[in-house]
This record gives structure tokens, C-alpha cells and sequence, in this order.
């Protein structure tokens, strides 16, 4: 695991355009953590403006390998009610364990996490709460860093939360290839440049090898939990 995971970490916020995959990432972090850690691990599943991949979707399988999924005060996963359970308040006053919050996919969703300001705040004075920006050159939205440092600023402002690093996921689904992360990667570190930014890591599918451009320590291997076969 590189540098991205810090013990000292209690929140980690992963914002991003729908589409982005910043559920694929939640659910992968939230495993490599708890395969490396005795701490209890949290993936908060705030995207209840678009009714897209959830992260409560895998419940089950969270929960089989001891990952708590925290998703709204529903119950049913295809309703956009916006309720948001009790339970992130009281995981981020906690001051144990390692909460994921997987967010909404535009300014609007993200807002949410305004309720939280004070609890971030104090995240923040600790060095404990990390904003990665999840960056997708391939979205409509995104696709190059010049719109992506537009997309990025906008959530900073919805959230009121500064982003702290960014994460290369640009994809085709699984149509992509390796010319496709390279060239995804060379677009964060544009993004990176324009913002000052610094880059978390670079995700490659699992059935890809990396390109030997992108240094292999910024490497992290994703396996796909959320994309059905008939997206391929």
C-alpha cells in the first residue's frame, strides 16, 4: 500500500463527477485497509441525489469481510429520498475506527456534507480527515484538466471542504486499456500542475498491466465490484 494511507486518518472524503468511479474506490480502499489494519472500518454511502452504482448496493459483501456500510435512514437502495442516517454524525465524533465517505456526484450532492463543518473543522486541526478529488478524463463533464479543475473548485465549494489530492481514475469501463490509463494519468498531472495539487495515486483495472510510464509505487490495482457484466 503507498503513501495515500496514514494511520493518523479518520476521515477520508472522495468527491468527484458522477461517473467518476468514487464508489469503486471506496469499496476498494475500504478492503486494502481492513486487510492491513486492526482498525474498524466505515464506507458511508452519502449519494442520494443519483441513483447510480451505491456502495449500498454490496452491502452483504461489505459486511462479509468486516467493513461497515453506513447508507441513508432508508432502506430502499432505489429511493432518492435525501436522508442521511445518524450514524455519520456519530462516527465522526467517535474518534475510532476509519470513515469513508463516498459522495454525491455534483455540487448539489455534495452540499451535504455542510452539515459536518464543525466536526470537519476540528478533523482538519487533528490532520485527520483527507479530501481526494477522484478525476475521470474520459466523463463528458471532465475530460481534460482544464474542465477538471473546474469540476473539482466547484465541489471544493459545495462541500466547503479543500480538496487534498487527487486520484487518476480515467477509464472507458472495461474497454479500457493501458493507452487509455496513461493517457488519463498524463491529464491528472496537468490537473495536478494548474491546482498545485498532489497526485494520491493512478488506479489500473485488474486485468490490465500498468504502463511503465506512471511510476509504479502511484500504482493501485482496482477490482471491479460495482460494473455488471452488462456494462462491458
Amino acid at each position: 500500500m503507498n503513501s495515500w494511507y496514514q494511520e493518523k486518518t479518520r476521515v477520508i472524503v472522495l468527491s468527484g463527477h458522477y461517473g467518476s468511479g468514487k464508489t469503486e474506490i471506496a469499496i476498494n480502499l475500504s478492503l486494502m485497509i481492513a486487510e492491513v489494519s486492526d482498525r474498524k472500518v466505515s464506507v458511508a454511502d452519502l449519494d442520494i441525489i443519483n441513483p447510480y452504482f451505491r456502495s449500498r448496493e454490496r452491502k452483504k459483501f461489505l459486511e462479509s469481510k468486516g467493513i461497515h456500510l453506513i447508507g441513508g435512514s432508508i432502506e430502499d437502495s432505489q429511493t432518492g429520498v435525501p436522508s442521511l442516517s445518524g450514524e455519520v454524525q456519530a462516527q465522526l465524533s467517535d474518534g475510532k475506527g476509519l470513515l469513508i465517505l463516498d459522495t454525491g456526484g455534483d455540487p448539489e450532492g455534495i452540499r451535504l456534507l455542510g452539515r459536518y463543518d464543525e466536526e470537519f473543522r476540528r478533523l482538519r486541526e487533528e490532520n485527520a480527515l483527507t479530501h481526494y478529488f477522484v478525476f475521470n478524463g474520459y466523463r463528458p463533464e471532465t475530460p481534460d484538466a482544464a474542465r477538471g479543475e473546474a469540476m473539482l473548485r466547484s465541489l471544493e465549494r459545495g462541500s466547503g471542504v479543500t480538496v487534498d489530492r487527487l486520484i487518476s481514475n480515467s477509464h472507458l469501463l472495461k474497454a479500457t486499456g493501458r493507452d487509455e490509463i496513461l493517457e488519463g494519468w498524463q491529464k491528472t498531472v496537468e490537473l495536478s500542475e494548474r491546482t498545485g495539487i498532489p497526485i494520491a495515486f493512478c488506479t489500473v483495472p485488474e486485468w490490465l498491466s500498468p504502463p511503465e510510464e506512471i511510476p509504479r509505487e502511484m500504482i493501485i490495482t482496482l477490482d471491479l465490484h460495482m460494473r455488471s457484466d452488462w456494462m462491458s
